[in-house]
């Protein structure tokens, strides 16, 4: 490993936030007759759930497709076409989003 492959000081250790968990396996620990200590290489992995940030993504979503709505309503009570347009892309966008988040959040529990 050259010095340019070397870790910084900032990127060394394990970070963790919120919901993360992290796994060790594959290591060892061996006393030798002579008392010293023999440890293997461990397996480190962290991982994130991911399912509470798409459901904030999809709460959030569904309120701007409920929002959305309103205007959808207000625009067909008008002969302005585009923005009978607008406000339905809008509230679809939305509704999308939202629909597709809770999918993704009820895959990722």
């Amino acid at each position: 490993m050259t010095s340019d492959d070397e870790p910084s000081e900032s990127t060394q250790g394990v970070f963790l936030t919120k919901g993360m968990r992290i796994d060790i396996s594959e290591f060892s620990l061996q006393l030798n007759a002579d008392g010293s200590v023999a440890t293997s290489n461990l397996t480190l992995a962290v991982a994130l759930d991911m399912s509470p940030y798409w459901l904030d993504i999809a709460i959030t979503h569904g309120l701007a497709a409920k929002d959305a709505s309103f205007e959808t309503r207000d625009a067909h009570a008008t002969d302005d076409a585009e923005r009978k347009g607008l406000a339905l892309q809008t509230e679809f966008c939305a509704g999308m989003q939202a629909i597709v988040a809770c999918a993704t959040a009820v895959d990722a529990l």
